[in-house]
């Protein structure tokens, strides 16, 4: 008997963009990679590495939002003069590109760093003397930034994605649509016909802003969620 193909060829990701290597010489850091398919790459996928856990927390929750067109790990470093007038250098963690061509510079860093009065001199510097060429804005993300709660969603929405059509979208769109009040995200599964990637579209809807948690948790079948009502525009 001769083996069934299906004519699908593996592709290989493409290579990291970083413009420097990851250092890996500390012990007590967490090196990972989170293999992604951005607009900028016409969804192919694409390695990106991140150098420690909160690095990797701060592109998944950028990630779950809807209008990333593309992410760049250790762009190349821009130069800005310090507090003393001296010359320095600096490599983001990020360049995140927006659909809207919006540019955001981001800064990871634990909070017992970010509060120490030199790297907030320099912080300051460098995000009035960024040029616009390379971000509109320069942005700090520390562990304060986000509950855990949300990064674990996060995580689960970043992992069920490719598994989400267009067709659990709209469904899940047609389960809310008319919904008074709260209900748990079984109910609306269930309402949706429970497809294959409702429950993904369902995170997916969370992080949207189209449904709302009744208190930040990590979202399960028994979450109750509502319908965020869109206010017109007058």
């Amino acid at each position: 008997m001769k083996p069934v193909s299906d004519n699908r060829t593996f592709v290989p990701p493409l290579a990291s963009t970083a413009s420097r290597k990851i250092s890996r010489r500390s012990k007590a850091r967490v090196y990972t990679a989170l293999t992604v398919s951005l607009p900028a790459d016409k969804c192919r996928p694409r390695i990106i590495y991140c150098e420690s856990k909160l690095e990797r927390n701060c592109l998944l929750l950028w990630l779950a939002k809807k209008d990333v067109f593309d992410v760049r790990e250790q762009p190349s470093a821009v130069s800005f003069k310090d507090g003393s007038g001296v010359v320095r250098k600096h490599t983001f963690d990020f360049l995140i590109t927006l659909k809207n061509k919006k540019k955001y510079a981001i800064v990871v860093k634990p909070s017992n760093n970010a509060n120490k009065d030199k790297f907030k001199s320099d912080i300051n510097c460098l995000s009035q003397q960024l040029p616009k060429s390379f971000a509109d804005q320069l942005v700090l993300f520390t562990d304060r930034s986000y509950r855990n709660e949300e990064a674990v969603n996060a995580e689960r929405l970043f992992k069920l994605k490719t598994h989400i059509t267009s067709d659990d979208h709209l469904a899940i769109k047609c389960a809310i649509s008319g919904q008074a009040g709260f209900k748990t995200v079984r109910a609306i599964l269930a309402s949706a016909g429970n497809p294959n990637g409702g429950f993904g579209a369902v995170l997916h809807a969370v992080f949207e802003g189209r449904l709302e948690l009744i208190r930040s948790q990590i979202i399960t079948l028994h979450s109750l969620v509502k319908p965020v009502e869109v206010q017109n525009a007058i």
